[in-house]
Order: structure tokens, then C-alpha cells, then sequence
């Protein structure tokens, strides 16, 4: 049973985080040229409180449902794959804390199309690969799970 929420849990909330990746990076960040540079800081800091329980709380949950499921995962699993999927998780995590957020704090206090260029260059050189990667692992996960049940 354990096992079972374990999965779930992972399983849901690394989907739900992939998609909230894509559209916030990969869509929303584009759209930032078009705000202009007095209301941005306004903008930014609103996108940000409403960001958390949305976004960053289930990155948290989903790093936290990680460990729990290198313990706790079908036997069908390789340990070593879901320790990849979270060095991957963990990456993400620390890029974003350590490149991205200063350069979202600099845009708040002073748009300008070079931060933003800076941006998403560095989200497209350092973040998107281990993004996609980690879905790939993912759903070579789930499609384990769901081809051992089929065995049945």
C-alpha cells in the first residue's frame, strides 16, 4: 500500500511539475517582453506569490515523494534510476536557486531585454535538457509499472 501511494504521489506530481516547467519557462517567460519595464517589478512579484502553492510547493512535494520512493518502489524498478531521476530533480532545483533566481531578482528591481535574453538562454542551456530527461526517465518508469501490471 505504502508502495503503491508512494508511486502515485511521485508519479503525479513530477508530470504536474514537467508541465508547470514548460508553460512557465518555456511560455511565460517569452511573454515578458511585452510587459512594459515599469510595471514588470509589480508584476513579477505578484507572479511569484501566486507561483507558490502552485508551483513551487509540489517541486518541494515531488523532491520529497523522490526520496521516499528510492526506499519505496516496485521491486520491477532499478534503485539506480530513480537515484538518477532525483540527482536530475535535485539539479533542476539547485539551477533554479542558484542561476535563475538572481537573475529573476535582477529583472524585478530592472527590466531589460539582456536579463531576459540572459534568462531564458540559461534556462534553455542548463535547465530544459535535464527537464526533458527526467520526464524520458519518467516515463520509462511508468511504462515499467504499467507493462509488469499487464504481465499479470
Amino acid at each position: 500500500m505504502l508502495i503503491s501511494i508512494t508511486t502515485t504521489g511521485y508519479l503525479c506530481l513530477s508530470f504536474y511539475v514537467f508541465g508547470c516547467l514548460v508553460l512557465e519557462n518555456n511560455v511565460n517567460y517569452a511573454t515578458w517582453y511585452l510587459i512594459r519595464k515599469e510595471d514588470f517589478g509589480a508584476y513579477h512579484q505578484q507572479l511569484e506569490k501566486l507561483l507558490q502553492p502552485y508551483f513551487f510547493l509540489p517541486m518541494l512535494l515531488q523532491l520529497l515523494f523522490n526520496v521516499a520512493f528510492i526506499w519505496l518502489h516496485p521491486p520491477q524498478l532499478k534503485r539506480g534510476l530513480i537515484i538518477l531521476v532525483f540527482l536530475l530533480n535535485a539539479y533542476i532545483i539547485a539551477e533554479s536557486l542558484l542561476i535563475q533566481v538572481p537573475i529573476h531578482q535582477a529583472l524585478e528591481h530592472n527590466k531589460s531585454e539582456l536579463l531576459l535574453n540572459q534568462l531564458i538562454d540559461k534556462h534553455l542551456t542548463y535547465r530544459l535538457p535535464s527537464e526533458i530527461l527526467g520526464a524520458v526517465f519518467n516515463i520509462l518508469i511508468l511504462n515499467k509499472i504499467i507493462m509488469n501490471k499487464s504481465a499479470d
